[in-house]
């Protein structure tokens, strides 16, 4: 033993406390950052139709993926604990929620693509990237509820590299295909989400909604407040 103490105080606690909120100033910053550059790259991509049409599938990615983080992210952070003791119950039923919305999602691609085909097939791949890209956002979740921020940085700066690496290479070769531009945008979500599981693999990750049936009571008030804003 070196004879060294642990300090305990007040200010060891407000200093850590400091630097968990900075982290997650931080974070939200990127990640909001990501959104708006996420549409300068789609204006400069894509014509102007299909920056129109990409922006129907921009809401309908926010739609679901608020709806999912309301019913299983939000009420992470009201039981804490239990985030951090069953994580992976908490993703499997946020991969098999996302996995329904996906369902939903593509076979609504398909039906408009009928009408209008480059519409439909950004919707059906963005369908496609749903689940691993919701993954990415309730790993953030995870990371929150757990005061570990700095999961939730490593998660958006991952998202945000692979996206400037997958439209760099869109932009480069010329092509202004939306389904093409859904593929590099949600695709590099995809890829990001997959760290979470790797992060979490040693709690065992059981597909099901039980942790839903759990949290009801908290996340339909979540999925009510949503939707009213939303609305």
């Amino acid at each position: 033993a070196t004879g060294e103490q642990v300090s305990t105080s007040p200010s060891s606690g407000g200093s850590s406390a400091g630097r968990r909120l900075r982290t997650i100033t931080v974070d939200q910053a990127i990640s909001s950052a990501s959104n708006v550059l996420v549409s300068i790259l789609a204006a400069r991509a894509l014509g102007v139709s299909d920056f129109g049409w990409f922006g129907l599938v921009l809401i309908t990615y926010v739609a679901t993926q608020g709806t999912a983080r309301a019913l299983v992210g939000e009420p992470l952070l009201v039981r804490p604990v239990e985030a951090e003791s069953r994580p992976g119950e908490a993703i499997g039923t946020g991969l098999v929620l996302s996995a329904c919305i996906a369902v939903v999602v593509v076979a609504a691609g398909l039906v408009t693509s009928v009408a209008q085909r480059d519409l439909g097939l950004g919707l059906v791949a963005l369908g496609a990237f749903i689940p691993l890209a919701f993954l990415q956002d309730l790993g953030r979740y995870l990371a929150f509820a757990t005061h570990a921020p700095r999961r939730a940085l490593v998660l958006d700066l991952t998202w945000l590299g692979l996206l400037v690496i997958a439209i760099g290479i869109v932009l480069a070769t010329g092509s202004g295909s939306l389904v093409l531009f859904v593929v590099a945008w949600a695709g590099s979500g995809a890829l990001a989400g997959l760290l979470v599981p790797l992060s979490y693999r040693r709690s065992r990750i059981r597909p099901g909604l039980g942790w839903l049936c759990e949290t009801w009571p908290f996340s339909w008030r979540y999925a009510l407040s949503f939707a009213s804003m939303q609305g």
